[in-house]
C-alpha cells in the first residue's frame, strides 16, 4: 500500500478486497497527510457496520450474503437428493452504495 503514494503517476483510486480492508487504506492515506476522496477515492466491500462509521463513510459493494447462503443450501440439498453434480451457474446481483469516500477523479 504505501508503495502506491511514491508511484508516478499516482493512482486515483483503490478499490479494497473488503471494507475492513478499506479502512486501514483510509487510516494509511490520511498517516500520509493525504484526503479521501480529495486526493484518493477509496471503494470496499461487503458493506459492513465499518463502512458506516468510519471517516469519511465508505462507498461499497453490498453482497445480497443471506441469499447466497440460501442458493448455496437449495443447490446443495438439490446435488444430494439428485446425487448429481449441478452445472448452473447463477448470478445475483450486488449493489454499488455510494458514500463520501470516492469523488471526482481530479484533472490533470
Amino acid at each position: 500500500m504505501l508503495g502506491l503514494f511514491n508511484e508516478h503517476p499516482r493512482p486515483t483510486a483503490i478499490i479494497c478486497g473488503n471494507d475492513f480492508m478499506a479502512a486501514g487504506v483510509i487510516k494509511a492515506i490520511h498517516d500520509k497527510g493525504y484526503k479521501v476522496p480529495e486526493d484518493f477515492s477509496v471503494v470496499g466491500f461487503d458493506d459492513n457496520e465499518v463502512a458506516k462509521v468510519i471517516s469519511p463513510p465508505l462507498t461499497t459493494i453490498r453482497v445480497p450474503v443471506f441469499e447466497m447462503g440460501s442458493l448455496a443450501v437449495e443447490k446443495l440439498c438439490t446435488m444430494v437428493e439428485s446425487n448429481r453434480k449441478l452445472e448452473e451457474i447463477t448470478i445475483l446481483p450486488c449493489e454499488t452504495i455510494i458514500r463520501s469516500s470516492t469523488g471526482k477523479c481530479k484533472e490533470k
